[in-house]
């Protein structure tokens, strides 16, 4: 079974029959409520773990980062607002909808330096609107060290 993370009130970017889909508030497409910096779940519990435009409203996203991490077995599939888009910021009164983070690619491979990963930034053309993550921790233990955080917030981005 799949974990789609963050899936809202209509998630239309990975709906899947197969999925468990969850969400810090409660509609009819979310099977549990729960935060994604804190999951419910076994370790490696889910084959595959998506959290399609999740990360830039939590109160953590390392924290949330870990946790998805924790709960795959093969692949975490992520898809954040570049920082460069007009997407990456977001207002609403509603505090779930808000951004309070964007990021860079950068920040990803500071972030997931010893966890076999790939990054993509998504162009729809001429602009740069989203980064696109994928994270394989089946083969090693995949963990984000405290060194990584302190890269992650004060390394330069190139990106």
């Amino acid at each position: 079974m799949n974990l789609d993370a963050g899936s809202g009130f209509l998630n239309c970017h990975h709906l899947e029959t197969d999925a468990l889909h969850c969400d810090v508030q409660k509609s009819d497409f979310v099977d549990v409520v729960c935060d994604v910096q804190n999951l419910p779940f076994k370790d490696k519990c889910f084959v595959n773990v998506y959290a399609f435009h999740l990360l830039e409203h939590v109160d953590n996203p390392i924290q949330g980062l870990r946790e998805l991490i924790r709960v795959a077995k093969k692949k975490v599939e992520i898809e954040v607002p570049h920082w460069l888009s007009s997407n990456s910021k977001q207002e609403s009164k509603n505090p779930f909808d808000r951004h309070q983070w964007s990021f860079r690619i950068s920040w990803f491979h500071n972030v997931l330096r010893n966890i076999r990963h790939h990054v993509k930034a998504l162009y729809y053309f001429p602009r740069l609107v989203y980064i696109h993550v994928w994270i394989y921790p089946k083969k090693i233990k995949a963990t984000i060290t405290e060194e990584a955080i302190l890269r992650a917030f004060v390394a330069p981005a190139k990106n």
